[in-house]
């Protein structure tokens, strides 16, 4: 490898961990979000989160840009395409990640009764905390070229969807036939559109560790079955 080329990819691979720290501090920023009850507090949070969101995307929109000036002036062999792929997949999927985070704070917002919230905040909390694990996995299999995390971080897949799925189970079958309130559905409706946010999270996760695949073995496994992996 070149000398301006090894530059090229090792500023790809410095601007990649700051962009993906940047996401997870999200992560962390909306957990805080989801243990606050006042309003204003909430409010401040979102605004935090906003901030950050916007440095997000133009970080973003710069990684794209020199990823695809690698690939026009460097000539990059077959194993340094495929990581530049991976890289520009990945940080697609992050870059909506952070964008599922504001849609989060928009509902959080938009909660009218914390009394009836505060049910499901340590569920949210919960569900955050796996999500953000898998995330994280997700990220290091890629920097470490570890499939075995990915493929791990893949078939957790089916375990979130089931919890997901019994959490709203419960709620529409258990609570929603039993409300008092115009101000409860509409903190439901909130809590029912954070829990689907955060299962779209963690399904980003596996969209992270297919690309990490791709990278390490040059296998696009995007449409396999788990259980074949």
């Amino acid at each position: 490898m070149g000398l301006k080329k090894k530059q090229a990819f090792t500023q790809l691979e410095h601007n990649y961990t700051i962009f993906s720290n940047l996401v997870l501090r999200q992560l962390k920023t909306l957990e805080n979000l989801f243990q606050e009850t006042e309003s204003d507090v909430i409010r401040s949070i979102s605004n935090q989160i906003l901030q950050q969101e916007d440095l997000i995307d133009n970080f973003e929109t710069k990684i794209t840009e020199d990823i695809i000036s690698t690939m026009v002036l460097y000539s990059p062999v077959a194993s340094e395409l495929r990581e530049l792929m991976s890289l520009n997949r990945i940080i697609t999927n992050l870059e909506k990640v952070s964008d599922l985070i504001v849609e989060i704070t928009i509902q959080a917002n938009s909660i009218l009764d914390f009394t009836l919230y505060n049910q499901y905040s340590e569920v949210c909390i919960d569900m955050l905390g796996q999500a953000n694990e898998l995330i994280e996995k997700s990220l290091f299999s890629f920097v470490n070229d570890d499939n075995d995390y990915a493929v791990w971080t893949i078939k957790q897949q089916t375990t979130v969807k089931n919890q997901y799925q019994s959490i709203i189970t419960d709620i529409i079958s258990n609570k929603l036939s039993h409300l008092s309130s115009q101000t409860e559905l509409q903190t439901y409706i909130s809590v029912l559109n954070i829990l689907s946010i955060l299962h779209k999270i963690s399904e980003k996760s596996a969209n992270i560790s297919e690309s990490a695949i791709f990278a390490s073995l040059g296998k696009d496994i995007r449409h396999i079955e788990t259980h074949l992996l």
